[in-house]
């Protein structure tokens, strides 16, 4: 059965790969791009036709609401949320958002929740709605350090992108177990290690990792194929609230405590349009 599907990141890496699949699938496929050249940049590896656009700069909190705004006014529902987006920078300064937030949580912790927040009304509308939240390796064992997060000294690009993953992935979490999102299911996934432009990032990265991504990563189809299980594998279709890693549910050792949510959504601090 073909479904109604929105997508963040779906332009690059392992995001272009699970559209590509999706659209050859039949699927009515929904992109949030940052800008009109992303889409441009597209239409070169296949007909774009067959794909609705919506435009966003995910790292400024009224711009996920107005995107949020225009796929409501245009979808009558939503059964997959991909919320793939995000960014990592391994070296150089901490940076922050219009918002005055630390970037990877802006980008990778609040804009997805926000985004999942808005668009609540479209996932209860389907009878097969899916979250699947893509985020990163170790968050079994990793412990949410919201004072990192929050320290305007704490500068570790490494650490605050895995601290952003684990934030988003708690968040999710915890929509899953809440009595008014109970026909929504919530996946959070490791894609693996893929060569895309973000890991390879002369700017962002340094040479150490550039050099394992060019000999130990994995083409971006494998990671694309790990975001396509976690919404449609069987084997899978009855998991909510759940971390998986290669392709299996892996055991938390932590849950979110309201202390940690409230300092977390604190970072939202826009009203709505």
């Amino acid at each position: 059965m073909k479904k109604n599907i929105v997508i963040s990141g779906g332009h690059s890496g392992i995001g272009l790969e699970l559209t590509k699949k999706l659209l050859a699938e039949g699927h009515k496929i929904g992109l949030i791009l940052r800008n009109e050249n992303r889409r441009k940049s597209l239409a070169d590896l296949f007909d774009t036709s067959k794909i609705e656009f919506f435009y966003a700069d995910l790292s400024v909190q009224t711009e996920v609401i107005r995107v949020a705004q225009n796929i409501k006014d245009s979808w009558d529902k939503i059964d997959r949320l991909y919320n793939n987006a995000g960014i990592a920078i391994m070296k150089g300064d901490r940076r922050t958002s219009k918002q005055g937030n630390e970037l990877h949580f802006e980008v990778n912790t609040l804009a997805p929740y926000q985004l999942t927040i808005e668009l609540k009304p479209l996932l209860l509308k389907s009878d097969d709605a899916k979250v699947v939240t893509t985020v990163t390796q170790g968050l079994d064992n990793l412990k949410l350090n919201t004072e990192r997060i929050f320290n305007k000294d704490f500068t570790s690009g490494m650490k605050l992108y895995s601290q952003s993953k684990l934030a988003v992935m708690l968040l999710m979490n915890d929509l899953s177990e809440k009595d008014d999102w109970k026909s929504v299911k919530f996946l959070n996934v490791h894609p693996g290690n893929n060569k895309t432009n973000v890991t390879q990032n002369k700017d962002t990265m340094p040479a150490f990792i550039k050099l394992m991504v060019r000999l130990f990563f994995k083409t971006p189809d494998f990671g694309g194929q790990r975001l396509y299980n976690a919404g449609f594998d069987k084997k899978l279709e009855g998991e909510n609230g759940v971390y998986l890693f290669n392709d299996k549910v892996r055991d938390l050792k932590h849950s979110l405590t309201s202390d940690d949510k409230r300092k977390l959504l604190s970072g939202m601090t826009l009203e709505k349009l």
